[in-house]
């Protein structure tokens, strides 16, 4: 015991201040305790599940992570088998049909002989065998039909297993392990599993695996449903930071999807690597690494950050699959920020009209959309794209490419090209349209004021309001703003209509009296001789003004105006503020109006 406590002691008087909580376990079978260390970085403190190894009931050691493995613990050993020999033995199990064969071999063989390679290899095929028997036929047929076989499998499976554990090779660790996550008959081996198991984690624990080795580990362990292994082996990770370079970052950062409780250190570790190695990530990379963010709820400000200023740098060498993979994933983390908009906008400006699947550009507009990114060139690039690409795009990529328009208020410059092809799309795929997105693009189109009157009468029909269901609130709020919407621009074109027809009649009006008039005139200097016909044409040009008094003047509207204006003058009214005049009798008239409508009067004599 004071061994251990001077062992602790100087892990405690370490660079790092490490803080330990060790809980004893009941059971003294297991040579492995699960336990938990408190680690302090700053302000940061953490709980984390360690491994502790027990020595006897009373004392055990904490492995001191730091240590330089031993030279007998590398990952290449010497095995008894040479070459040829362990050749010849693995072509003599790939030459087996069953198990039986298999077994028959490794019991002719020296004890010495089955060395843990090739106890690999054995139980490979055994496995191989075994599932493809299981799924040729009915698995049920194959479980407790004969125990003794069963009993000799399991009996000689052990002993492969056993064989495994003893290894220093720690990628037959590795494969092992890999092998007994597919063992479909689930045999009684438990016991041995247990132990392969805790060898693994002993050598991660002692910082004896490579980190890919530790990756690969920790995906194995994931399948098997071992979540509580997988979280004691974030030491296999955080102490080989050195280790961690741009060609295996990605492998290590997509192991946060199968952490839980210790995935806050491996965070930390990978977001100090990663702005330092930023600008030698790949393309694939970045692809990969978003997924992983987006799944988990580690802190992915920082990772974003330097995501985005990757994107900046060479959003040219991404490609269109790559690019819609990375906005997707972004939109869904809602990330924005100026280094993403710049670089969209010079990838829209170089390649707006090139882009040849149109989900990138439709990801691109719903990242605008969702985000109010009005950027002109990547609003007026988008305009270009509907163009030429028109019959290219589906219903459901024209509805991601026009709504930005609508709820961001931006008319094209090319707005004449622009709305003749979203009319003839939207006439031609009517039918294809699923209602609920015609509603959204009618929507967009009155919020540009371009109100859709050809489609009225399409959308207010028994049959697309029968395809419509309308049942919620929002169906209904949709197509009741569109009918305010068509309605006042209805009620804007009868105006407009009556205003013309108004000054039409007035200025037919004026036309046919001027007309009439200049007949008269100049048939009056022709006509001389005859004193009746001068007469008559005398009188009607004299008769001008009663003309146009009649025609122009004489009307209900007009007179009452004129009524208005002239009773406001002799009353010496101003309509448009508050006034106070005095007459001779001594009337006091108070008005209180906008427009002259309201008006108290009081009376002081």
């Amino acid at each position: 015991m004071n061994k251990s406590l001077q062992k602790l002691g100087q892990i405690v008087s370490r660079q790092n201040i490490i803080r330990y909580s060790i809980r004893y376990a009941s059971n003294d079978s297991n040579k492995l305790r699960h336990s938990t260390i408190l680690i302090q970085d700053g302000v940061n403190v953490q709980e984390l599940p360690i491994i502790v190894r027990r020595l006897s009931g009373k004392d055990f050691i904490i492995l001191d992570n730091n240590l330089v493995p031993d030279e007998e613990h590398t990952n290449t050993i010497s095995e008894t088998n040479n070459k040829e020999e362990l050749a010849e033995i693995i072509n003599g199990f790939n030459r087996c049909v069953t198990t039986d064969e298999i077994f028959k071999i490794l019991d002719t063989m020296p004890a010495e002989e089955v060395t843990p390679l090739v106890a690999l290899h054995a139980l490979q095929k055994t496995y191989e065998l075994d599932n493809n028997k299981v799924f040729r036929n009915d698995y049920s047929k194959y479980i407790g039909s004969d125990e003794s076989e069963n009993f000799t499998r399991t009996a000689i499976l052990n002993q492969l297993i056993d064989r495994i554990c003893h290894t220093n090779n720690n990628d037959v660790l590795v494969k092992g392990l890999e092998l007994l996550s597919k063992d479909v008959f689930k045999s009684n081996t438990k016991s041995v599993k247990e132990k392969l198991k805790d060898e693994i984690i002993l050598q991660i624990s002692q910082n004896k695996f490579t980190l890919k080795q530790v990756c690969d580990t920790v995906r194995i362990l994931s399948d098997c449903g071992n979540r509580q292994l997988i979280d004691t082996l974030w030491v296999g990770i955080t102490e080989r930071i050195d280790e961690i370079n741009e060609t295996n970052f990605i492998d290590v950062f997509q192991t946060l999807l199968f952490f839980k409780k210790s995935r806050r250190p491996i965070t930390y570790t990978l977001e100090k690597k990663m702005i330092a190695i930023w600008y030698k990530l790949k393309s694939d990379d970045i692809c990969k690494l978003l997924p992983v963010l987006s799944k988990t709820n580690v802190p992915a400000l920082r990772f974003l950050e330097v995501t985005s200023k990757w994107i900046h740098t060479n959003i040219h060498t991404l490609s269109e699959d790559q690019l819609r993979t990375i906005i997707i994933h972004l939109s869904d983390l809602d990330y924005r920020d100026s280094n993403i908009e710049n670089a969209l906008e010079r990838y829209i400006k170089m390649k707006s009209i090139q882009i040849k699947d149109p989900t990138v550009m439709a990801a691109i507009m719903d990242y605008c959309y969702k985000f109010r990114i009005r950027s002109v060139h990547i609003m007026q690039g988008c305009a270009e794209y509907l163009i030429i690409k028109q019959k290219e795009l589906s219903p459901v990529h024209f509805k991601s490419l026009f709504l930005p328009f609508g709820h961001l208020v931006f008319k094209p410059l090319n707005g004449i090209q622009f709305w003749k092809c979203v009319e003839q799309f939207l006439d031609e795929k009517f039918v294809n349209f699923k209602p609920n997105d015609f509603l959204d693009v009618m929507l967009a189109c009155v919020y540009l004021k371009n109100y859709p009157l050809n489609f009225v009468d399409k959308v207010f029909n028994p049959f697309f309001l029968d395809r419509l269901q309308v049942k919620d609130d929002f169906n209904k709020n949709q197509i009741q703003r569109m009918k305010s919407g068509v309605n006042g621009e209805k009620e804007n074109l009868r105006s407009m209509f009556n205003s013309y027809k108004v000054n039409f009649s007035l200025n037919f009006k004026l036309f046919l009296g001027m007309g009439v008039f200049w007949i008269c005139d100049i048939s009056q200097r022709y006509i001389k001789t005859n004193l009746f016909f001068t007469t008559i044409l005398d009188t009607i040009t004299c008769s001008q003004g009663i003309l146009i008094f009649v025609l122009f003047i004489a009307k209900k509207r007009i007179m009452k105006q004129l009524m208005d204006v002239y009773n406001k003058k002799i009353l010496g009214l101003n309509p448009m503020r508050n006034s106070t005049s005095r007459s001779t009798t001594m009337t006091v008239f108070t008005v209180n109006s906008v427009g002259g409508n309201d008006m108290d009067s009081k009376y002081k004599k």
